[in-house]
């Protein structure tokens, strides 16, 4: 599995009310992201 160092996961925002992911900037290397939404709250 790849890890990419260049993506800032502040960039990648959920949106509650809307049910969206918005995502600001993508990283520098232009790879392929793989994102998992789980349902629940999560405070990190």
């Amino acid at each position: 599995m790849m890890v990419c160092t260049n993506a800032n996961p502040a960039d990648f925002i959920w949106d509650t009310t809307t049910q969206k992911l918005t995502i600001l900037k993508w990283g520098k290397d232009k790879a392929n992201y793989h994102i998992k939404i789980t349902p629940g709250i999560r405070n990190f």
